[in-house]
This record gives C-alpha cells, structure tokens and sequence, in this order.
C-alpha cells in the first residue's frame, strides 16, 4: 500500500511492507539496492540486521547513490566493496530503534551503530540526512516498515564524520601536501575535487564547500 505524507511542508512518498520481515529481507527485495546487498552480505552484517529481538532504522543508499560516488574518485563501483573500513560506513546508515519519518525534526541527531551521528535537516525541500561525499542525501523513500524496523531510501552513501583508516593515506604520503580521495588515490588538484566531496591532505580530511 503506497501513501503520500504530507509533513514539514513537502510531500514524502511512504511505503508500507507486504510480505518483507526484516530490514535485510527490504534490501534484498529491491531491485536498487543490489550493491547495498552486497556489502552487507560481504561484511557480515545479515545475522545482526536480520535480528528480530530488536528494531533497527536503515538509511538505504541506492545503486545509484553507489555509482555516483564511485564515478566522483573515478574508481568502479567493486573498488567500493574493497574499502577497508566498509563495516564501519555501512552501520554509520544504521540507527538502533525505529525512527519513523513523523519523528524526525530538523536539526536532530541520532546516534548510528558505529558511533557516530547523523543530523537531520528538514525543511520544504525534504529530509536531508547526515554527510555523504557526493551530496547532500535526501530521503526519497520513507517508512518501508518491517517487523525489526524500518527502512528509508537515501539517494547517496553516507561518510562517517569521525576519520577512519579507510580515510587515511599511508605514513610514505600523509605529509606531502597532496590532494587524495577517500581511496587513496592522488587528486591531481584542488579544481578536481567536486563540491561538497570529500579530500585528504597532509592526514586530515576536509570537505571542499567552495569552488
């Protein structure tokens, strides 16, 4: 059954779940969410989120948001799957309790299962949701309920706040004043690092917000 809510000034598509039981059973269901699919099977995380002693909220990036990401540091969207700190991205999407569209407000944090926070931003435009390296991630799908939670499309990858290894470059280079993305590869300038992404230099990541 489809609805269409109208809250915070702007219309949100809504779906509710038909024969879908958990949160996993959602991603595996759709047809765009195949590399989400992947990721939680390569990582291990089906059992856990398959859990139905407790809720879970998943902000689900589709395939789209995936190869979006992939195609801003020029790698294949497999080369994604390889990041060594993926678990870590891919619970920073996660949120323990079930977290309904009606219950979200602008400016509230929640915090994700690897610890850090995401902050919502809502306004007539819609939801935005926490910080992607090719954004902002807008919620386009919203409440997908299962009986262990709930699931909202986003339309691109989070990245955790906190730097992690996979944000890291090797002691050899972390020093050298270059430019690098979230793979490790050198960005051959500051002019090539789109708006609002993400880039490493000197061992510390920023986020490019000026041209």
């Amino acid at each position: 059954m489809k609805q269409v809510l109208m809250a915070f000034g702007f219309a949100l598509t809504t779906l509710t779940s038909f024969s879908q039981s958990t949160v996993v059973d959602v991603i595996v269901g759709s047809e765009d969410h195949t590399v989400l699919e992947l990721a939680v099977v390569q990582e291990g995380l089906v059992e856990a989120l398959s859990d139905t002693t407790g809720t879970f909220t998943v902000f689900a990036p589709t395939d789209a948001a995936f190869t979006a990401l992939a195609e801003a540091f020029n790698v294949e969207v497999t080369a994604l799957l390889e990041l060594q700190d993926l678990t870590d991205i891919l619970t920073y999407h996660v949120v323990s309790g079930t977290v309904l569209s009606t219950d979200l407000t602008n400016g509230m944090e929640a915090t994700a299962l690897n610890g850090g926070t995401l902050t919502f931003t809502v306004d007539s435009m819609g939801v935005e949701v926490g910080t992607a390296a090719v954004g902002p991630a807008m919620v386009t799908v919203a409440d997908i309920v299962t009986d262990n939670g709930v699931v909202h499309v986003i339309d691109a990858v989070l990245v955790p706040e906190t730097p992690s290894s996979v944000f890291e470059i090797e002691d050899d280079r972390i020093n050298n004043g270059i430019y690098y993305n979230i793979m490790g590869q050198e960005i051959r300038s500051y002019e090539d690092i789109p708006l609002n992404g993400f880039y490493i230099r000197n061992g510390k990541k920023f986020i490019k917000t000026v041209e």
